[in-house]
């Protein structure tokens, strides 16, 4: 039997979301990136080799050991699109259950970053190429970055996954999934004192670009309970859970936020982004997507440039705004009754 080389083309990233956490289920669905930049699962287990002086120079094989299996996996860049959304919420966020919008064919999910009772989905991984797969199962998100720019789409900039029990496996024969992409030129931005709530002032004409960091605050629970791997995951929170950097032309708004910088003004963001229309309207007549963000400006720039066009950057870290009641909260309008 000949060899198997691998081929980068052929490399893939499958998951499954499993019913039971840490029951490994067969991939269903196809991350959308490119090949080359997909990678197999880093098996992050440890393994101890204890020195034993024996009376030779080169100590025995005898005492070695992995006191712990688990894994990690960077999903790479990606455009991010409305039905793709929910994938990273669901591991990151919480396993939200879509209400439909009244008699439409709209669904909606809303999301709250770092709530109480947020229990995320868990997912089985597959990644490799055509000589070789490994998986790991119990997957869920430690952190996520969304971003978009000026003339481009919103991007899933990264994604990181934690797993346990990296193994040898195999891929199934999947197509890739529908996901219409989030264009930035169907985005606006609304900025708000928070006792006027979210999407009161729309922001004209000035949003440069966006960048969305989240640590989801969820980690393994390392306890002894009959296996190397961790068996449960629990929020620990995170500090900052959230920021939001919002790059503006460098107009009297930019000015005026850059004032609230100073007087730690909180601030009442949203930024809403809409895509085509779905069959049967309802409150939701087309795709969309709200980020609504609660926070006060930590840093703010002085003036950058872009191709000559002077902005300003303000970087706003989360809070738990009594006001609002809320934390960043994010809501997704598709035609996904289910994921």
């Amino acid at each position: 039997m000949g060899l198997t080389y691998g081929v980068t083309q052929l490399r893939q990233l499958q998951y499954g979301f499993e019913a039971v956490a840490g029951t490994a289920l067969n991939g269903d669905t196809l991350w959308p990136a490119a090949a080359s930049d997909v990678n197999m699962i880093n098996d992050d287990r440890e393994i101890i080799v204890v020195p034993v002086g024996d009376g030779r120079l080169v100590p025995p094989d005898t005492s070695i050991y992995t006191p712990t299996l688990t894994g990690t996996l960077s999903l790479p860049s990606t455009p991010f699109g409305f039905e793709l959304g929910n994938h990273i919420f669901q591991l990151g966020i919480d396993a939200e259950v879509a209400t439909q919008d009244g008699v439409g064919t709209g669904y909606v999910w809303a999301y709250e970053i770092g709530a109480s009772g947020n229990d995320p989905k868990t997912a089985t991984f597959y990644g490799g190429n055509n000589a070789g797969v490994e998986r790991g199962n119990y997957g869920f998100a430690t952190a996520f970055a969304i971003s978009a720019e000026a003339e481009g789409a919103w991007m899933m900039d990264s994604g990181e996954i934690q797993v346990r029990n990296v193994e040898v496996s195999s891929f199934q024969s999947l197509s890739a999934s529908s996901n219409e992409i989030v264009l930035m030129g169907n985005t606006l931005l609304y900025i708000d004192d928070v006792g006027d709530g979210f999407g009161t002032t729309q922001i004209s004409g000035q949003l440069h670009s966006f960048t969305l960091n989240v640590d989801t605050g969820f980690r393994p629970v390392p306890v002894g309970d009959g296996n190397l791997y961790y068996s449960a995951i629990k929020n620990v929170g995170a500090d900052p859970m959230a920021t939001l950097e919002l790059t503006l032309e460098h107009t009297t708004t930019a000015i005026a936020e850059r004032v609230n910088w100073r007087a730690k003004t909180p601030r009442a963001v949203r930024l809403i982004a809409t895509g085509s229309a779905l069959a049967t309207p309802d409150t939701y007549s087309v795709k969309t997507i709200i980020i609504d963000f609660p926070g006060v400006y930590t840093e703010f720039s002085t003036l950058d440039s872009a191709d000559g066009d002077d902005i300003m950057t303000g970087t706003l870290t989360m809070h738990y705004n009594s006001t609002v009641a809320q934390a960043c909260t994010i809501t997704v309008v598709n035609e996904l009754s289910a994921v």
